[in-house]
């Protein structure tokens, strides 16, 4: 009889030895990967921009928004695309409820600045354009009816402009929008 319950014994300790062991790897990635919790967060309570929104105040000297992401950006009024780079959102239209969001990727090849255009088409209401380089968001600018912005970034070591985007536009209020995108790296 101790014959025959040798190879159960055998077979339950090596099963007991997968299982705890599964469960010792579950709980070291789940001890390594969660973030510590007194890590600083930062968060902007700002009308209009949702918390953890962190934004930089443009300076009136230069017109460039400094940021952790970076990046240097400047928003202007310009809208005039520069026809030699590369397009990575070509000239698009966009309407309907939803927003609009496109992911792209950048390498230093292709050009020292990134400029992102958007025209609001509606005759009323506000769009709001959010830039996000990796996991930094640059912050929501408003676009009014009939107006159009250009946001700009270049690198802050001078290098091309490099690294996963993310543009996204949406309102606040959920109203129908008429717009046009284009993301241009030259």
């Amino acid at each position: 009889m101790p014959e025959a319950t040798n190879p159960m014994r055998k077979k339950w300790f090596r099963n007991y030895v997968i299982v705890m062991t599964a469960a010792i790897a579950i709980l070291l990635v789940l001890l390594f990967a969660k973030e510590p919790a007194d890590t600083p967060k930062e968060t902007v309570e700002t009308e209009g921009i949702p918390a953890n929104t962190v934004t930089a105040d443009i300076s009136a000297k230069t017109g460039l928004r400094e940021t952790a992401g970076e990046a240097l950006e400047m928003v202007s009024e310009a809208d005039t695309p520069s026809q030699d780079g590369v397009y990575l959102i070509r000239d698009s239209r966009s309407r309907g409820r939803g927003g609009f969001e496109s992911i792209f990727t950048c390498v230093p090849e292709y050009g020292k600045e990134l400029s992102i255009r958007i025209k609001n088409n509606g005759s009323s209401g506000i769009i709001i354009a959010n830039v996000i380089r990796g996991s930094h968001e640059y912050g929501y600018v408003d676009v009014k009816a009939g107006q159009s912005i250009t946001r700009t970034f270049h690198m802050a070591d001078g290098s091309g402009i490099s690294g996963e985007w993310k543009v996204y536009l949406t309102t606040q209020d959920g109203h129908e929008t008429d717009l046009n995108i284009a993301a241009e790296q030259h």
